[in-house]
């Protein structure tokens, strides 16, 4: 109990100085703006249904590229708060690209879709895969809206103390 009530402590004791701020507001932005955008593989995520139907791999590079760069020892939030969000962000984001490899397969015209035979050959292992996908993808889009919520409310509150 003494542990976690220190742990705590420290991570709302973290405070900004100029160049933490700019370290994370640079971060930020690049995660926003360059590597996922909301209108990039976010929204077609956000919109699609897996359930059989084909789809262009390519709508997901997005969260291909955050999963990559998230492996680089820079990719990290100073406030911890930022950086726990952006880590659940990224691990839900490995758990679906993991999904999608194992269980999607190329179609004859270029397109990617878990094989629609599936549905009524293995009825349960279909419905399975779509929901574990959909609980993915559901996941990811709630923790990149808190990660974009809460980076906005963190970078205004300091733009008032400064």
């Amino acid at each position: 109990m003494a542990y976690w009530t220190l742990t705590n402590l420290k991570r709302n004791r973290f405070s900004y100085n100029e160049n933490s701020m700019k370290i994370d507001r640079i971060l930020f932005n690049k995660i926003r703006y360059e590597l996922l955008p909301q209108n990039g593989s976010i929204s077609f995520i956000r919109e699609n249904n897996f359930a059989g139907f084909s789809f262009d791999i390519d709508r997901i590079n997005d969260l291909r590229n955050i999963e990559h760069e998230g492996r680089m020892p820079d990719f990290e939030f100073l406030n911890p708060k930022l950086e726990k969000i952006k880590e659940e962000l990224i691990t839900h984001i490995a758990n679906f690209s993991k999904l999608i490899s194992h269980n999607t397969y190329l179609t004859h015209n270029g397109l990617q879709t878990i094989p629609p035979e599936w549905e009524h050959e293995q009825p349960v292992k279909f419905r399975k895969i779509v929901n574990e996908i959909h609980n993915e993808t559901s996941l990811i889009c709630n923790k990149y809206d808190e990660l974009i919520k809460t980076g906005r409310r963190v970078f205004a509150e300091q733009q008032v103390k400064a």
